[in-house]
């Protein structure tokens, strides 16, 4: 995690910032920012209901311990 965040990690900003004009840059990246934060507590709040859903074939096969 640690070289996708000093790597592609940061190209969302720098596009976000380069990509619109200066008239509406401050509510692009506003709107961007926001889509980002929104789609980062999707994904943590899924992840314990999404690993507590256990087929046979995730995880590679293993079953989680109880």
């Amino acid at each position: 995690m640690l070289f996708f965040a000093a790597s592609w990690g940061v190209v969302m900003w720098v596009l976000l910032g380069e990509m619109f004009s200066a008239r509406i840059r401050a509510a692009a990246l506003a709107v961007g920012t926001a889509t980002n934060r929104i789609a980062n507590w999707l994904g943590t709040v899924s992840v314990p209901s999404l690993r507590d859903w256990n087929l046979p074939a995730t995880h590679f096969g293993m079953r989680r311990s109880r």
